[in-house]
């Protein structure tokens, strides 16, 4: 059985029908886990779970309800993004308005804002 989908193993492994001492149906030799596929000869299994009440739902589960607390590094990346976003937002914002003096349409004064405004926050910086 290849179980790569639920345990990361690369290799397949040999599943039998005979009693196990294992604890965790992971590592049981006569479970096949929701998720696995048959790699060579033939399989027939008796389902006893399903949905979240098997190890493919649990694992789901523990990747829905896990806490997600900012670590230190994004909260200051964060701020960071908000000050390249000011500076970047006056620095759009402060040509248009000594710009409009000079007679351009409304148009092109915030044609060049968005521009100068694109051109000052870099790429990766707002990525999560």
């Amino acid at each position: 059985m290849n179980t790569a989908t639920v345990t990361g193993e690369s290799l397949p492994k040999a599943r039998n029908t005979e009693p196990s001492s294992e604890d965790s149906p992971l590592y049981a030799q006569n479970v096949v886990l929701a998720g696995t596929s048959v790699v060579w000869g033939r399989a027939r299994a008796v389902v006893y779970a399903t949905g979240m009440r098997t190890e493919f739902g649990r694992i789901a589960h523990l990747t829905q309800t896990s806490a997600r607390t900012p670590r230190r590094c994004q909260r200051e990346i964060a701020h960071l993004s908000r000050i390249v976003a000011v500076l970047a937002a006056g620095l759009g914002i402060v040509p248009v308005l000594r710009r409009r003096g000079h007679g351009l349409p409304t148009w092109a004064n915030l044609l060049f804002a968005i521009g100068i405004i694109v051109a000052n926050v870099p790429e990766g910086l707002l990525r999560r």
